[in-house]
C-alpha cells in the first residue's frame, strides 16, 4: 500500500476502535524494510500495510494484538542479527525501532489535514513527537508540516527550509532526539507525498491494459482520448478521471508537473504529436510515446524544425516507449510500459535532485544610492538578502543560484547556512546582465529555466514564486512575467531555450531585449501584489517598505 493511501486510510476512519499503527522509526544495518515502513493492525491481526514480513511482523504482529487490548503504546528495539543455523530470529544482520501507537485516533486531525493537502497535490511531513516519561511510559503527539507550512518554534533550528526540501526531495526519514524536564523527546519526521499522476493519452487497447497495471502499482490514472465510445467509465474501473474531447485543448488546461508522469498511444501519428507538444518542456517527471523508429525520428525532426522543443528536451522522451523485454502483444506492451513507470520512478526516488527551474537572485551591486551594503540592511527577523534566500528556498524551484559582487565575502557568510550556491560574478561593474549571463553559467545540468529574481526585493512573497513556476509548467509561453494593475514587474521567469541569445544581449538594454523581441513568447500573469513593482535603492524605498508602503 503506498504512502498516500496508507494515512489517508486512517483519516477514512474517523474514530476507530481497536487499531494499532506500527512504525519503523530507526534502523541498523540490513533490514527487511526502511524506516518509515507502517501498518495497521487489529485484534485479529495485519489490516494495511507492512513492517517486513518474515519473523519481524509475526512478532510485531503478536505485539499490536496485545496492544489492542492494553491500550498501551510501546517504543520497542529488535535485534535482528541471528546466525543462519538458529530455528528462531531474523539473520539480516541488523536492528530496526518499532513505534506501536495503540491509540492513531488521537491524531485524526493531523490525519485529515494530510489527506487535503496531499489531495492539493502538497507534500509535507507528518512529525511524530514521542515522550518517554520517567516511569518508561511513552505518549505520542503527531502534527502535519505541509510544504511551505511555517516551522513550529521548536524544531527551527532543525528545519531550515533548505532541510525540509532535501527531505521532501530525496524522500528521507529524520530521527532526532530532544532532552526535555520529563525525559526524552524523540522527534521522527516521515516525507509523505500525493500519488503519482499517470496521464494515459489514448484509451484504446494498450490504454486499457496499461490503466489496469498502472492501478495495481499504485497510480493515480487519468484517461485523456477524443473519442466518444470510450467515454463509459466502465471500461477503465481502475481510472481515477476520464476526460473526452479535443486532446489539445484537454491537455492545456492540465495540470502537468514533476509527479506527473505521461503516456502517449493515441490513435494516430498526428494525435501523438499533439499530444507530445502539449506536455513536453512542462517538467512532467516521465513523458513516453509509442511508435517505431523512423516515426519517432520523424516527430523529433518536426519538433527542432519548428522550434517546439530543444534537442535535450527531446532526449528525454522515452520513445519508442517501454522497456525491452520482447513484448509482442497488447498485454506485454503494457507490462513492458508499466515496467518502465515503475523503473523511472525508482530512479526519480533516489536521485538527489531533479533540476528543472531554478532561482537566480541577483546581488551583486554596490549599494551607491543606498550608501552602504542595502543585502546586509535588517529586514524582519534577519537581512534583505537572507529574506530573499528563505522565500526562495520555501519556493517549489529545484535549485537557488545567489549572484554576488562586490560584497561576495559578506553575502556569503551570511548565507551560510542556507542550501543555496554563492558565486562572484567578477565582471559586476558591466551591470546586471552580466550577473543574469554569470547566474545562468552556474545553474546545474537540465534546468529547464531560470527566475530572476532581485535580491533587493525581499516583499516577494514564496506564493508568487510558485505562482509564476506554475504558470510555466502549464502553459508553452517562455517568458513569463507577472503584471499588477497592468503594469510588469519582477521575478521574469525564462526557458533556458534561450540561453544561447542572452549571452549576446546589448547590455545596455539587457533582458528586456530578449522580451521585445520575443513578444509572441510573452505570457503576463496577473498577481494581487505591488510588490512586484518595487525595489530598494535608497534610504528612502528602505524606509517606505519597513513601514508597510
Amino acid at each position: 500500500m503506498n504512502t498516500m493511501n496508507f494515512y489517508t486510510h486512517l483519516a477514512k476512519q474517523g474514530k476507530p476502535e481497536n487499531i494499532v499503527l506500527a512504525t519503523i522509526i530507526k534502523t541498523r544495518g540490513s533490514t527487511p524494510q526502511v524506516s518509515g515502513a507502517s501498518a495497521i493492525f487489529s485484534a485479529n491481526g495485519l489490516v494495511h500495510g507492512t513492517i517486513g514480513g518474515g519473523i519481524l511482523e509475526n512478532t510485531i504482529t503478536k505485539m499490536a494484538i496485545e496492544a489492542v487490548s492494553t491500550g498501551k503504546s510501546e517504543l520497542v528495539e529488535f535485534n535482528l542479527d541471528g546466525k543462519i543455523t538458529d530455528e528462531s530470529g531474523s539473520i539480516c544482520g541488523g536492528g530496526a525501532t518499532v513505534l506501536l501507537d495503540a491509540d492513531p485516533s488521537k491524531h485524526n486531525v493531523a490525519f485529515a489535514k494530510l489527506k487535503e493537502d496531499l489531495a492539493e497535490n502538497k507534500a509535507g511531513l507528518l512529525i511524530t513527537i514521542i515522550k518517554t516519561q520517567k516511569n518508561d511510559e511513552i505518549s505520542i503527539d503527531r502534527e502535519w508540516l505541509a510544504e511551505g507550512d511555517g516551522v513550529p518554534a521548536d524544531l527551527k533550528e532543525d528545519l531550515l527550509p533548505g532541510k525540509i526540501k532535501e527531505l521532501l526531495t530525496r524522500r528521507k526519514t529524520l530521527l532526532l532526539r530532544q532532552k526535555s524536564a520529563t525525559g526524552e523527546n524523540t522527534i521522527f519526521m516521515e516525507p509523505v507525498l500525493p500519488e503519482k499522476r499517470l496521464l494515459i493519452i489514448g484509451g484504446g487497447h494498450i490504454g486499457k491494459a496499461l490503466c489496469h497495471l498502472a492501478g495495481l502499482i499504485g497510480f493515480d490514472v487519468t484517461i485523456i482520448d477524443n473519442r466518444p465510445e470510450i467515454k463509459d467509465h466502465s471500461h477503465f474501473p481502475e481510472a481515477h478521471e476520464v476526460i473526452i474531447g479535443d486532446i489539445e485543448n484537454i491537455l492545456q488546461n492540465t495540470l502537468i508537473d514533476s509527479n506527473t508522469y505521461i503516456v502517449i498511444v493515441t490513435q494516430g501519428h498526428k494525435h501523438d504529436a499533439t499530444a507530445l507538444r502539449q506536455c513536453i518542456g512542462r517538467g512532467a517527471a516521465y513523458i513516453g510515446m509509442i511508435g517505431s523508429q523512423r516515426k519517432i525520428r520523424l516527430v523529433k525532426d518536426s519538433f527542432i524544425k519548428n522550434r517546439w522543443a530543444t534537442k535535450e528536451e527531446l532526449d528525454e522522451i522515452h520513445a519508442p516507449i517501454g522497456l525491452d523485454i520482447g513484448s509482442e502483444t497488447v498485454e506485454e506492451i503494457a507490462v513492458s510500459i508499466a515496467a518502465e513507470l515503475i523503473k523511472e520512478s525508482k530512479t526519480r526516488t533516489r536521485m538527489k535532485t531533479k533540476k528543472g527551474v531554478s532561482i537566480i537572485i541577483l546581488a551583486a551591486g554596490t549599494s551607491r544610492r543606498m550608501g552602504e551594503p542595502k543585502m546586509l540592511m535588517p529586514y524582519e527577523k534577519s537581512t534583505i538578502i537572507e529574506t530573499v534566500a528563505e522565500k526562495a528556498l520555501l519556493s517549489k524551484a529545484d535549485h537557488i543560484v545567489v549572484v554576488t559582487g562586490g560584497y561576495g565575502p559578506e553575502i556569503r557568510n551570511r548565507l551560510n547556512r542556507f542550501a543555496v550556491d554563492v558565486i562572484v560574478n567578477r565582471d559586476y561593474e558591466a551591470g546586471m546582465l552580466s550577473s543574469v549571463q554569470a547566474g545562468i553559467r552556474a545553474l546545474p545540468p537540465g534546468t529547464r529555466a531560470a527566475m530572476i529574481m532581485l535580491g533587493d526585493q525581499p516583499m516577494i512573497e514564496t506564493e508568487v514564486i510558485d505562482h509564476l513556476i506554475r504558470v510555466y509548467n502549464n502553459h508553452a509561453h517562455r517568458l513569463v512575467i507577472p503584471v499588477y494593475n497592468g503594469k510588469r514587474g519582477h521575478p521574469l521567469l525564462v526557458d533556458l531555450s534561450f540561453r544561447d541569445a542572452i549571452e549576446t544581449l546589448d547590455p545596455q538594454v539587457g533582458l528586456r531585449q530578449l522580451i521585445l523581441d520575443n513578444p509572441e513568447e510573452v505570457l503576463e500573469t496577473e498577481v494581487d501584489t505591488p510588490a512586484i513593482l518595487k525595489d530598494i535603492d535608497t534610504k528612502k524605498d528602505y524606509m517606505d517598505i519597513i513601514n508597510g508602503g
